[in-house]
């Protein structure tokens, strides 16, 4: 587990991957409706309409399409998540994807919106659970996120979550233990205070 400060547009393997064989059920059509709606919300929860980047959202369009959003390959033969990373230079450029270990075929497994004056609370995400058992990637680094991070624990197939340079508080709950699969947590440049759980270190 790489702790606090992490490079994450280095090219990585998050995990190695189960075998096709130990993937779930895919996301049927309620499924995906659940979690459009659940993107939505966040959207509405985080001042979507001053982000400085929205293609897509609030649109007609597949939610898969959505700037920011990358869901699970369909394809059985594969489990890998290809998701865009954004260069410091251009934070919109798409370059080398970064993996992650896909176990639900079309479903969301990534919300990438780093530099995109995302604002508001984060607990919001703790009402997004139409997410909870795929999201693998969690991108929302130099925002404006303020609050506790109590509502990670409910995201428990997070492989990445990227949070440095917001303005979070409280401490780090020891709810994080429940990410078991966690590879990467960078939660630097905050306002949090206190010590690391010993559920996270523990990963």
């Amino acid at each position: 587990l790489a702790l606090l400060a992490v490079n994450c547009y280095a090219r990585t393997i998050i995990c190695p991957c189960p075998t096709s064989g130990s993937s779930s059920a895919a996301c049927d059509q309620q499924c995906q409706q659940q979690q459009r709606g659940a993107l939505i919300g966040l959207y509405q929860a985080w001042g979507g309409a001053n982000w400085s980047h929205r293609d897509g959202w609030m649109s007609n369009q597949d939610h898969c399409q959505w700037l920011g959003v990358s869901c699970c390959p369909t394809n059985s033969s594969t489990t890998f998540l290809s998701v865009p990373q954004w260069t410091a230079q251009d934070a919109w450029q798409l370059v080398d994807p970064c993996n992650c270990c896909c176990s639900t075929p079309g479903a969301v497994g990534a919300l990438q919106l780093p530099s995109n004056n995302v604002s508001g609370n984060f607990t919001a995400l703790q009402s997004a659970t139409a997410l909870s058992s795929s999201l693998l990637l969690l991108t929302l680094e130099s925002n404006l996120l303020e609050g506790p991070l109590d509502s990670i624990g409910h995201f428990p197939q997070l492989q990445g979550v990227y949070l440095a340079q917001n303005a979070l508080t409280g401490t780090i709950p020891s709810s994080v233990g429940n990410l078991v699969a966690l590879r990467v947590f960078n939660v630097e440049y905050n306002m949090l205070s206190g010590t690391l759980p010993d559920a996270l270190l523990q990963l």
